[in-house]
């Protein structure tokens, strides 16, 4: 769900942190399979968004000027949506969690 920046309720459906400006809610499937909603955020093409990364370096925008999420970090690239989107196309071309990556690559290197 690149572009769509969610986190999990402790004990909930997805929801989007508080201080994210303009959401709209849709139904969806919670991650335990219970139905629930999942909060998004439709951009207008004025609006710039910064790409950001997170410990297992997967990629998402989020607008800018907002605070980040904890747990992601900006990588520097900011402008419109679609940019961003494109950007990111093109340096995430393994969709893997780097802990998976770096599991699976052990594994191989150690012929298991």
């Amino acid at each position: 769900m690149a572009g769509r920046a969610v986190s999990r309720a402790p004990s909930g459906p997805w929801r989007i942190p508080p201080d994210f400006a303009g959401p709209a809610e849709t139904s969806a499937i919670t991650p335990d399979g219970r139905p629930g909603s999942v909060t998004t955020h439709e951009s207008t093409s004025q609006e710039r968004f910064v790409v950001v990364i997170n410990i297992e370096e997967q990629h998402s925008i989020w607008p800018e000027g907002r605070r980040i999420p904890d747990g992601w970090n900006a990588l520097g690239e900011a402008g419109p949506r679609e940019e961003c989107l494109r950007h990111i196309a093109e340096i995430w071309t393994d969709m893997r969690p780097a802990s998976l990556r770096r599991s699976v690559d052990g594994q191989a290197a150690s012929g298991r």
